[in-house]
């Protein structure tokens, strides 16, 4: 009895740490920003749910784009994969002038997120798919981690940049790219989407995808970790045995 109350404090601290651990991933805010032609990053929406939409006729009164955007965040703890995704659907994007080409680049951002974390490292992937029913477009597309948890923070890793082009009717293109990052909690999440359109164009982004997934451990390492619990129950018969 003496030794389990001995114990009891840290099977208590440990028991509410894994309880904690468990806890799904939070977060503050979920943003869509845009620039064009390299131009600053220009406020577009933002939400404190789980999705963000943005739509503009003639976006920013310049007569080159008009957009329709919508973007969802979800987070599945208990190392579920993907853990933590932005995900875009069905958005449109249309060139409104009738020569030549100018680019659109569309921000979004997440924070607040509290994991997957490492060590190990994570796995952060990017995907994207666009059709043209008319025009052209070319496709520059990544995603960011940020260490600093602030939006559009990405110093903490990309993914690497998925890139292809589409154009006529019924055109359609895809790519994807992945890396592994570190990431600490809390953390923020960002894609990039960069769209050169020609004169005319009307293209759906079908899906800018964002996700961050945990790596499985090795299962060398899970044999040891495993039996690390075994290790200390011998030594503690060692002790008990050479006390009597």
């Amino acid at each position: 009895m003496f030794q389990l109350k001995k114990w009891l404090p840290a099977i208590t601290g440990l028991a509410v740490a894994v309880v904690l651990a468990s806890a799904g991933p939070a977060r503050a805010t979920i943003e869509i920003d845009y620039s064009i032609d390299g131009g600053a990053r220009t406020f577009g929406n933002s939400s404190a749910g789980s999705t963000v939409t943005f739509s503009s006729a003639d976006v920013g009164g310049s007569g080159l784009f008009g957009i329709s955007l919508t973007f969802a965040e979800t987070s599945s703890p208990n190392g579920a994969l993907p853990n933590v995704a932005l995900s875009q659907t069905n958005s449109t994007l249309k060139s409104l002038y009738s020569s030549g080409s100018h680019e659109i680049t569309i921000y979004v951002s997440a924070n607040g997120f509290t994991s997957p974390t490492s060590p190990p490292l994570v796995s952060l992937s990017s995907s994207s798919a666009a059709n043209t029913a008319l025009g052209s477009v070319n496709v520059n597309f990544n995603s960011y981690v940020g260490t600093s948890n602030t939006l559009f923070d990405m110093s903490g890793g990309s993914s690497g940049a998925v890139t292809y082009a589409v154009s006529g009717q019924a055109g359609n293109g895809s790519g994807t790219s992945s890396s592994l990052v570190n990431t600490s909690s809390p953390f923020s999440v960002t894609n990039v989407g960069q769209y050169t359109l020609g004169a005319s164009s009307n293209v759906t982004v079908v899906s800018g995808n964002t996700e961050l997934a945990s790596v499985p451990a090795p299962a060398s390492m899970m044999a040891a970790f495993t039996a690390v619990p075994f290790l200390g129950l011998g030594a503690w018969l060692r002790r008990r045995k050479l006390a009597i």
